[in-house]
């Protein structure tokens, strides 16, 4: 019988740290948005205190609403972002509309996020999806490796 640990026993260390979103040539470390990511909680709580009133009315406009989770996942859930050059070499950078790559800096993922907002839907799915930071996968994917 499997037990509830194993099924929902996270890894504290990788909500923190992060774990490696793959899209290709452009690769995402990303921190849990919850669990042990407390500086999430924390980020989250600053950064909506000022639009409370208008969340609560559900006022806050489409765009505020982008920017503010943009700003939230630069600052507390990706923790790096690295491109694949043509040589296979995986380095630390973002990339640009125009093809170039941009050193990492919190402006440039804040940029990237909002000009492509269904990657940044799917980074938010996958930063609250629980299985992406089991206790378990983990443990397969070191036995896979």
């Amino acid at each position: 019988m499997n037990s509830l640990y194993k099924m929902f026993g996270t890894d504290k260390a990788a909500e923190k740290a992060g774990v490696w979103i793959d899209y290709g040539d452009v690769k995402f470390l990303i921190a849990r948005a919850g669990g042990a990511n407390i500086a999430f909680a924390e980020a989250y709580k600053a950064k909506v205190k000022p639009f409370r009133r208008q969340i609560d009315m559900g006022t806050l406009s489409k765009a505020q609403d982008d920017q503010i989770m943009a700003e939230l996942y630069a600052e507390s859930i990706i923790k790096s972002v690295e491109v694949k050059d043509e040589a296979g070499t995986w380095s630390k950078g973002v990339p640009t509309a125009d093809g170039k790559v941009v050193a990492y800096s919190y402006d440039s993922v804040v940029t990237l996020l909002l000009d492509l907002p269904d990657m940044f839907a799917d980074l938010r799915a996958m930063a609250t999806d629980t299985t992406k930071y089991l206790r378990q996968a983990e443990e397969a994917d070191t036995k896979n490796s």
